[in-house]
C-alpha cells in the first residue's frame, strides 16, 4: 500500500513539474556571470559547439526572453576584464569596438533531441562595459516544449562575421534562471 502511495506521489509530482513547464512563456536568467577561468578544458564546457573564451567579470544584468512573443531583453553592466591583455588593464571595461551577440540555446544538453542555437541581432557594449539591448529572435518550437533546457550565452562576433555568423566563443552566461508563467 505505501508504495503504491509512493507511485502516485511520485506521478502527480512529474505530471506537475511537466504541466508547470508547458505553461512556461517567460525564461529569465537572474544574474550574467562572466567566464573568470584561464585555460578551461574547451571540451568539458563547450555548449552548442561553442567553447568558452576567458576572462570577464560581470557585475549582474538580467535577461529574459518571452517564449511567446519572441521577444528579448538583455541588461548586462560593468562587464570588465579579468586578466590585463593587451593595451587593456584589468579590472578595464570591455568596451565599444567588437560587435558582440547573445546565444539561447535550446536543448543545450542534447537530452530531447537536437540542440539549436539562436541568435540576437549583434550589439556593442558601452564604454563601461555595458548593454541594454531589446530585440526578437525567433523561437523553435523546442523552446517552448523544454524552457527548462535553455541556455543563455553572449560571445564576441570575429573581424569580419557574416550576418548570421555565431560568435568563435562565448565570455559569459547567464545564471539563476527562473521560468515563469502566463
Amino acid at each position: 500500500m505505501r508504495g503504491t502511495l509512493l507511485k502516485i506521489a511520485a506521478t502527480g509530482l512529474l505530471a506537475f513539474a511537466a504541466s508547470a513547464a508547458a505553461q512556461t512563456t517567460i525564461v529569465r536568467w537572474d544574474a550574467i556571470v562572466g567566464i573568470r577561468t584561464p585555460n578551461l578544458p574547451a571540451q568539458q564546457f563547450t555548449v552548442a559547439g561553442i567553447p568558452p573564451a576567458c576572462c570577464v567579470w560581470s557585475e549582474g544584468g538580467r535577461v529574459t526572453l518571452n517564449l511567446r512573443t519572441e521577444h528579448v531583453a538583455i541588461d548586462a553592466r560593468d562587464i570588465s576584464r579579468a586578466i590585463a591583455t593587451g593595451p587593456s588593464a584589468m579590472g578595464a571595461p570591455v568596451g565599444p569596438g567588437r560587435d558582440r551577440k547573445a546565444m539561447f540555446v535550446c536543448d543545450a544538453r542534447g537530452i530531447f533531441g537536437q540542440t539549436t542555437v539562436v541568435a540576437t541581432e549583434s550589439f556593442t557594449l558601452d564604454e563601461t562595459g555595458s548593454v541594454n539591448y531589446r530585440g526578437f529572435v525567433s523561437v523553435p518550437f523546442a523552446y517552448v516544449e523544454h524552457p527548462e533546457e535553455t541556455a543563455f550565452l553572449m560571445g564576441t562576433l570575429g573581424p569580419d562575421p557574416a550576418p548570421d555568423d555565431l560568435p568563435a566563443a562565448y565570455f559569459a552566461f547567464g545564471a539563476a534562471r527562473k521560468l515563469l508563467g502566463k
